[in-house]
């Protein structure tokens, strides 16, 4: 199970820069845990004591507004790292994190981490630029949900996650509404301005991008 976790973190940016005994080390330190759909892995404000890694399934990460509105922040699908940030800092869980579907996770606790970072200080200039990245994923965030209306954040979501000009939306639309920070009526009048304007086609959940140049044009703001 270790050799297949160090294989793991191989893809994962904030350790991508580690030699493979580096990846080795930190696989051993890691605690494996299965939780069932629906299933509450934190809660905000608990103590910050791991960093998870999303080994399969899908764990959302949210906040509840004052009138218990849900505002995903981010949808993890294996291979993506939860509350890194929040573990370095030494402070509370700022979200909360759920099972969307069944998913297998590996924690990365605290105490552990900081032995071996004191035993191996290269650990440390290796994971740095991870969290920069990081950081910087979460200011384009802020900015869309501050700056940018329902159309622009689904046309800027739509171009980042595609391949090859078809993206797999990540669970359901309302899933995705809550991550666009709106609700399910104006994702949906979104989508079909998209539709009607011949940029996309949408079924099951499958979007192709018929006209990416028109697609950019909105992300960009022209």
């Amino acid at each position: 199970m270790t050799d297949k976790l160090a294989s793991q973190l191989r893809d994962v940016p904030l350790f991508s820069g580690l030699s493979d005994a580096q990846r080795v080390k930190l696989a051993g330190s890691a605690s494996m845990r299965s939780y069932a759909q629906g299933v509450e892995i934190f809660s905000v404000g608990e103590p910050a004591d791991s960093f998870l890694l999303v080994l399969s399934g899908a764990v959302k990460v949210y906040l509840l507004s004052a009138d218990g509105r849900e505002q995903i922040l981010h949808l993890a699908h294996s291979g993506d790292l939860i509350a890194e940030g929040a573990v370095f800092a030494q402070g509370t869980y700022p979200a909360g994190a759920m099972a969307t579907h069944s998913a297998d996770v590996a924690h990365f606790y605290r105490d552990r981490l900081v032995e071996l970072l004191r035993e191996d200080p290269e650990l440390s200039l290796g994971m740095i630029a991870g969290l920069s990245r990081r950081l910087r994923q979460f200011v384009v965030t802020i900015e869309d949900l501050s700056l940018r209306d329902i159309t622009t954040r689904l046309a800027r979501f739509l171009s980042g996650t595609a391949t090859d000009g078809v993206c797999t939306l990540p669970g359901t639309k309302t899933q995705l509404a809550a991550q666009l920070g709106t609700v399910l009526e104006p994702l949906s009048r979104a989508f079909r301005r998209l539709k009607q304007s011949g940029m996309i086609q949408e079924r099951n959940g499958i979007v192709r991008i018929l006209d990416e140049e028109a697609l950019r044009t909105i992300v960009e703001g022209l």
